[in-house]
C-alpha cells in the first residue's frame, strides 16, 4: 500500500492532465472525421439518383430520336402511371401505364412513346393555355382545329 502512495506522489499531475486532454482531443477528432466521411458518402448517394435520371432521360431521348426527328430542345418527360385518369383525352386513347410522354414546349409537340415495344404511339401538336390549372398539375385537353384530328392543349 505504501508502495502505491509513493508512486501516486511521484506522478506529475499537470503532465498527466495534459496527456489525458490530448488523448480526448485525438479520440474526438477521429469520431468527427468518421462522421464527416459518412455524411460525404450520404451526399454522394443523394447525387447518384439525379445522375441516373439524367442518363435514363438521355437514353429515352436517344431511343425516340432513332424513330423520329426530335426538336433541338430538352423535353419534359412524364410517365403514364394511371391511364384511367387520362382515357377521356384523345392523345392518350391508346396509352398504357408505363408509356412515356415527351413534351417539347418550344416546338409545341407531344410524343407518346411505349418503351416496352420501342414504338411511338402518338405525336400531336400542343398549345399552352395562359390560365393555370387549380391543382397545379398539367392537364392535357383537346381543342378543335381546321383539320380532322384533335390536338391537345396543355394547361399548367
Amino acid at each position: 500500500m505504501n508502495k502505491y502512495r509513493r508512486l501516486l506522489g511521484e506522478i506529475n499531475w499537470k503532465k498527466a492532465g495534459l496527456l489525458l486532454f490530448i488523448l480526448l482531443l485525438i479520440i474526438t477528432s477521429v469520431i468527427f472525421f468518421f462522421k464527416y466521411q459518412k455524411a460525404q458518402q450520404a451526399l454522394t448517394n443523394l447525387q447518384i439518383p439525379q445522375q441516373v435520371k439524367q442518363e435514363s432521360a438521355k437514353q429515352l431521348i436517344d431511343e425516340v430520336g432513332k424513330l423520329i426527328v426530335l426538336p433541338k430542345e430538352d423535353p419534359t418527360i412524364a410517365t403514364v402511371t394511371d391511364i384511367t385518369k387520362l382515357k377521356n383525352q384523345p392523345f392518350f386513347a391508346q396509352a398504357k401505364n408505363g408509356d412515356k410522354v415527351l413534351l417539347y414546349t418550344n416546338a409545341k409537340k407531344a410524343i407518346l412513346y411505349r418503351p416496352s415495344i420501342g414504338r411511338i404511339i402518338a405525336v400531336e401538336p400542343i398549345s399552352f393555355a395562359s390560365t393555370p390549372v387549380a391543382t397545379g398539375a398539367a392537364k392535357i385537353t383537346p381543342y378543335p382545329t381546321n383539320s380532322a384530328t384533335q390536338s391537345p392543349t396543355i394547361n399548367k
